[in-house]
């Protein structure tokens, strides 16, 4: 998925277009934390922003938040471009009957230059149907029902897609972002 999600506010009703290192609030089993949005890479310079549902469990960055650190990244929509057109199309993909959409998220705690922050990273998985015809991953999107069992690890990551029947939309947005803007974040191949 492109490097942006909308952000809402519900306390004060205002939306902001996030990217990869902003700070937003994140849901935890434990209640609201501001987290920064992209895990720090320490090989190279750079965050990682998504993990691949189908090899978390996998990789050393993510096998312990899969296990321990789960968290709900609430959001209007997500962006993504149709890199396909010139110049790319910017797409809204939001929920069918215009609802906050849930995306799974792990997250856990970093240091640079002395300080600790918690940073999370959101899980994608196979795009659907309407996302497929820009991209081929979308955010791993969970029902209202399905947040409770996500954030306290009652749940494995497979069993979401077998219950996971969200009706998403797929809207032009309006912008004048480049598509070098949208490639200055692409998600970083680790799987």
């Amino acid at each position: 998925m492109c490097s942006r999600f909308l952000f809402s506010e519900n306390s004060t009703n205002q939306s902001k277009e996030t990217l990869p290192t902003d700070f937003v609030t994140v849901v935890t089993a434990n209640g609201t934390k501001q987290m920064r949005w992209g895990f720090p890479r320490y090989d190279i310079t750079g965050v990682v922003i998504n993990a691949r549902c189908e090899t978390a469990h996998e990789k050393r960055i993510f096998s312990a938040a899969l296990k321990f650190r789960r968290c709900i990244i609430q959001a209007s929509g997500f962006f993504e471009y149709d890199k396909s057109t010139k110049p790319p199309k910017k797409y809204f993909i939001s929920n069918e009957n215009d609802e906050t959409l849930n995306f799974a998220g792990l997250y856990d705690i970093f240091s640079e230059k002395g300080k600790e922050f918690e940073a999370f990273v959101i899980l994608t998985c196979e795009a659907n149907e309407i996302v497929s015809e820009i991209h081929d991953r979308m955010p791993v999107t969970l029902s209202e029902d399905q947040v409770h069992a996500w954030l306290n690890s009652e749940m494995e990551v497979s069993d979401f897609f077998i219950h996971n029947k969200i009706s998403l939309k797929k809207e032009e947005a309006k912008t004048k972002k480049t598509k070098k803007e949208c490639s200055e974040f692409e998600q970083i191949t680790l799987f």
